[in-house]
């Protein structure tokens, strides 16, 4: 076994272990998210505006009027027309350009993070309600 300590602080320890078989690891409480080395930027200790929705950001609500849907078609269509609102939304908090992240605890519409993407705001989805307490403290 070789065990390497790569960084200890009051809110995280990480630690690599080599040689070990996979009936052997073990699962923590905690976060961890891969990121490429050109975006290793995001780890840095600046403070980025973030929101945080626990609800789903895929368009994929109840419609109580159904009666002027009538083909899957249209069904698409509303979702997409759903995504669009939500995304110009949070664009038009500028605070969150270049830099901010946007945080779902359920699914966010793929349609929303392009649109995020080209104003400089990172998504991460699907963080769960295990995740939520990790990324309030955080936030």
């Amino acid at each position: 076994e070789n065990i390497t300590l790569i960084n200890l602080s009051e809110q995280q320890l990480i630690l690599t272990i080599e040689g070990l078989s996979v009936e052997e690891t073990n699962l923590y409480d905690g976060l961890l998210y891969e990121i490429s080395l050109v975006n290793s930027y995001l780890c840095s200790k600046t403070t980025r505006s973030c929101l945080y929705f626990t609800i789903s950001l895929a368009g994929d609500y109840t419609i109580n009027d159904v009666d002027h849907i009538e083909t899957e078609e249209q069904m698409f269509e509303w979702i997409h027309n759903i995504a669009n609102r939500i995304a110009k939304q949070m664009i038009s908090y500028t605070q969150l350009h270049n830099g901010g992240l946007i945080l779902c605890q359920k699914v966010t519409h793929p349609t929303i993070k392009v649109q995020l993407k080209q104003y400089g705001i990172d998504t991460i989805d699907r963080l769960s309600r295990q995740n939520t307490s990790h990324f309030c403290y955080l936030t």
